[in-house]
């Protein structure tokens, strides 16, 4: 016996039992009991119908093209799963193909991510040190400094989106990407969204970018809003990828006690024959699809893994040629009576504000009176003590999360609200772990930051306020 066939692993699940241990071991091969859901060996599963083996691999975490499933009813299976019958399990060939399944599974596709990233990495970053280098020699030349730093932040955010995918695909495997539950407004977040991607279209008389939101859709609902708009804004940024001309178009609804999402675009199109495997981890359409518009494979896989979270469904229509539609399912509750209480006035409050950056915080705030400026972690340390300070708001990068921590835990009636130009995916959460009572990335206006500070001191406010907060308050104010 080869040494890739030695061990599948195994779930224990209904209708696993003796007689079928001895019969998958007489074809062969070996079993042992299910230990490490985040492995990437075979996994035999043994259940009555598809759909109870779809929801046993889910709550384990477990990847469907490693999966062998035995039942007899195979309907509600996930894509990319080998089945067998039962009868099948019995016959002669069957060994060769669980022994065939078992090598495929034992392929590391870890190992094939890690290269493939390692060469998209090397673009971005070689584009980074090069531009880095022309701008310490013309560092005279506007012009062409310019030019070179939008170089340097375009290659950056290409590295970020890569370096976002890879983290969140590895909270996923170990069930530790979290949730929070938020009083938001749809139509608002919706909207956002879709200005920000017409700000990417370099043709807009070729190519348009809409929102379509039905009639039925609440204005208010309770769920995540960040991870909303990621699924959204993933949807998204493919269809824009795809799609030279024509339109891209967002769209939302509801159906029965779900709300109903679609991004849909007239770009490339995808094959049938690819449909089956673009939303397994590590999987483009094709070889030519990644060389030619890059990114790691992981973006649907993490969109598939969110919107299962939020008791919904996902999937795709396409046809090559004439473009693609994408939908998912969420359960977000509306909220049916939501008071907006008057805003505190900011006017005569104190407030610190502790950042070394002179760009990230506006002038505007900076000089109005009782308002105290440290540019050092040091500087804010000896402040705070005599301050008796309404707010601090601190500059992420002066003192990372210890300080940010820190000054939640100082005694004092402030509030903190965290202020960074790099957002990364997870702070939110972690500010809600903290204790931190706002968090806001930068570019922000001047009327939105006013509203998501005045919404930090506003007494009955208990979610974390973003400047996506502020603008939705503005937004429901207005209607």
């Amino acid at each position: 016996m080869s040494g890739v066939m030695k061990v599948v692993e195994s779930l224990t699940l209904r209708g696993f039992n003796e007689d079928d241990r001895r019969l998958v071991e007489r074809l062969g091969v070996a079993l042992k009991e299910f230990e490490d859901p985040a492995g990437d060996r075979a996994v035999l599963v043994f259940a009555a119908s598809g759909q109870e083996i779809a929801q046993e691999l889910d709550r384990h975490g477990v990847d469907p093209t490693r999966a062998i499933a035995v039942c007899s009813d195979p309907h509600g299976l996930p894509n990319g799963c080998l089945w067998l019958s039962s009868e099948a399990l019995r016959t002669e060939c069957a060994g060769s193909v669980l022994k065939a399944w078992i090598v495929r599974s034992a392929e590391d596709p870890v190992q094939g991510l890690l290269a493939q990233i390692s060469h998209d990495m090397r673009a971005p970053l070689s584009v980074i040190s090069t531009a880095a280098s022309l701008i310490a020699k013309f560092g005279t030349d506007h012009k062409k400094t310019t030019r070179y730093l939008d170089l340097i932040n375009e290659s950056s955010g290409v590295l970020k989106g890569l370096v976002s995918d890879i983290l969140d695909y590895s909270n996923i495997r170990q069930g530790e990407f979290s949730f929070t539950a938020a009083d938001f407004h749809l139509p608002q977040l919706l909207a956002s969204i879709t200005e920000s991607f017409r700000l990417l279209v370099k043709n807009p008389e070729q190519l348009r970018v809409d929102c379509q939101v039905g009639p039925s859709v609440p204005d208010f609902v309770n769920g995540d809003p960040g991870r909303l708009r990621q699924v959204i804004t993933n949807l998204m940024n493919n269809a824009l990828k795809f799609t030279e001309s024509g339109s891209v178009t967002l769209q939302a609804s509801r159906r029965d006690d779900l709300l109903y999402f679609a991004v849909e675009d007239t770009g490339i199109g995808i094959r049938q024959e690819a449909l089956e495997k673009i939303f397994l981890p590590y999987q483009q359409a094709d070889r030519q699809v990644h060389s030619t518009f890059g990114g790691t494979g992981l973006g649907l896989t993490i969109c598939r893994a969110l919107v299962r979270r939020m008791d919904g469904d996902i999937g795709v229509q396409s046809e090559v040629g004439k473009g693609s539609l994408f939908w998912f399912t969420a359960r977000l509750p509306e909220v049916v009576s939501r008071q907006l209480s008057p805003l505190p006035d900011l006017h005569g409050r104190k407030v610190l504000v502790a950042s070394a950056s002179t760009t990230l915080v506006p002038a505007w705030l900076s000089q109005r009176p009782g308002v105290s400026g440290a540019t050092t972690r040091e500087e804010a340390e000896k402040l705070l003590p005599s301050g008796d300070f309404d707010l601090v708001i601190v500059d992420l990068e002066l003192g990372q999360w210890d300080f940010v921590r820190q000054l939640v835990e100082f005694k004092g009636k402030h509030a903190v609200v965290v202020a960074t130009a790099v957002g990364q995916r997870g702070d939110v959460a972690l500010c809600n772990e903290i204790g931190v009572a706002g968090y806001l990335t930068a570019p922000f206006g001047q009327e939105e930051m006013e509203t998501a500070l005045a919404l930090v001191l506003a007494d009955s406010r208990q979610n974390i306020v973003t400047k996506y907060s502020a603008k939705e308050f503005l937004a429901a104010r207005a209607s």
